[in-house]
C-alpha cells in the first residue's frame, strides 16, 4: 500500500514523484490544482512515507492504480514510468496520462545494456557509500542543477 496526501474535491489528479523524491516536491502545485480537483500526491515504494519494499515496475504499477484509482495520472522521471506501466496494464484506471521527463524504456540493446551497467554501479555505490553520500553525489548532476531544493 502507498502513503498518500489528498486534497480538494473534484475529478480525480494522481501525481507520481521521481526518484529520490517524494510527495513534498509537488508542494507548490497542490493548492492551486487541488481548486476544482482532488488531488492524491503518492509516495512510491521506498520514499517518504510509504513502505521500504523492493517491487518491479509491474508491482508499482499495481499499487499505483489501487492508491489513486480512477483519474489522470500526472507522473515525473521514474513516477511516469510507473504511470505508463498502470496506463499499459489497466487502461480502465487511466483517464488520461501525463508524462514528464520519462520513457518507454532504451530501445538500443548497446544502450540499454550500458544503462544497466551504470545503475548497478549506482546500487553498489548506494549500498557501500550510504543514502547521504549517493543522494548528494545524484543531485549534484547536471539534470539537476536548476532544481529548486524543496523540489528535490
Amino acid at each position: 500500500m502507498l502513503w498518500s496526501r489528498h486534497e480538494g474535491i473534484g475529478p480525480r489528479l494522481v501525481l507520481v514523484h521521481g526518484f529520490t523524491q517524494t510527495h513534498a516536491c509537488w508542494g507548490d502545485l497542490v493548492g492551486p490544482l487541488s481548486i476544482g480537483h482532488e488531488i492524491i500526491a503518492v509516495d512510491t515504494p521506498g520514499h517518504g512515507h510509504s513502505a521500504r519494499i523492493q517491487v518491479d515496475l509491474a508491482r508499482g504499477a499495481t499499487l499505483l492504480g489501487e492508491a489513486g484509482g480512477h483519474a489522470v495520472y500526472l507522473g515525473y522521471s521514474m513516477g511516469g514510468r510507473l504511470c505508463l506501466h498502470l496506463a499499459l496494464a489497466n487502461p480502465t484506471l487511466v483517464r488520461a496520462l501525463i508524462v514528464v521527463g520519462a520513457s518507454g524504456g532504451i530501445e538500443d540493446e548497446a544502450a540499454r545494456h550500458e544503462r544497466v551497467r551504470l545503475d548497478e554501479a549506482r546500487a553498489r555505490q548506494l549500498e557501500s557509500q550510504g543514502l547521504d553520500a549517493f543522494l548528494g553525489d545524484w543531485l549534484a548532476q547536471p539534470m539537476f542543477a536548476k532544481v529548486p531544493e524543496r523540489a528535490r
